[in-house]
């Protein structure tokens, strides 16, 4: 499977939860409370990072949710970039648009966005995560590429788009990004009543095929 090691950071990664509140309700999700407002505070965040200095200089990893949802996202960058820290974070595309401009401002600490697409055709991406998102991600894409942000590409493989996983080198060198990343899908009970989790051996021939 086509992806760029070198985008692979030695430095110790550190996940940060930002937001537990999604703007979609994919099918494969291990979340089960997308619905509701809760997000990490400033004060703890602020903790998270004078502690971060302990090994040394780590690469912090935003997730969520969806994690640009979080309503003073850009006053995290601020104590970020006043730590002279590093993140990235893996997103839907769906608010990166209206936030773009202000997210400008932040590439040095926020160098490059992860975005989700769950296969490489519209159809099996929307079956998904809903109709309508695969062109928005494919556009957040753009948009991010046209405003000098490094881009890559993750996808959570299951049992519905498990046949276009060979397809999706070809679309992300389309899109410009620079790494694909193939994801476990978690085993949930919702993947499980969809029928959509893969069996072991299933996944030892997935994991044979990404390297």
């Amino acid at each position: 499977m086509w992806h760029d090691v070198g985008l692979m950071s030695d430095r110790l990664l550190i996940g940060v939860e930002l937001t537990q509140h999604c703007n979609l309700r994919c099918v494969h999700c291990l979340r089960a409370d997308t619905r509701t407002r809760g997000e990490l505070d400033l004060e703890l965040f602020e903790r998270i990072l004078e502690q971060a200095h302990a090994y040394g200089e780590p690469h912090l990893a935003f997730t969520g949710g969806e994690p640009l949802l979080h309503s003073r996202l850009l006053a995290l960058l601020e104590r970020l970039r006043a730590h002279r820290l590093t993140a990235g974070l893996v997103t839907n595309g769906l608010a990166f648009p209206l936030l773009a401009p202000e997210l400008e401002r932040f590439r040095d600490v926020l160098p490059a966005i992860a975005f989700s697409l769950d296969g490489a055709s519209e159809a099996t991406h929307d079956r998904l995560r809903g109709r309508g998102t695969f062109r928005r991600a494919l556009f957040a894409i753009a948009l991010a590429r046209h405003r000098g942000f490094g881009v890559t590409v993750q996808m959570a493989v299951n049992r519905h788009n498990r046949a276009e996983l060979q397809r999706m080198p070809a679309l992300c060198a389309d899109l410009g990004a620079q790494a694909l990343y193939v994801t476990h899908t978690q085993p949930t009970r919702a993947l499980y009543a969809a029928g959509l989790q893969l069996d072991p051996d299933a996944w030892r021939a997935v994991d044979r095929k990404s390297v």
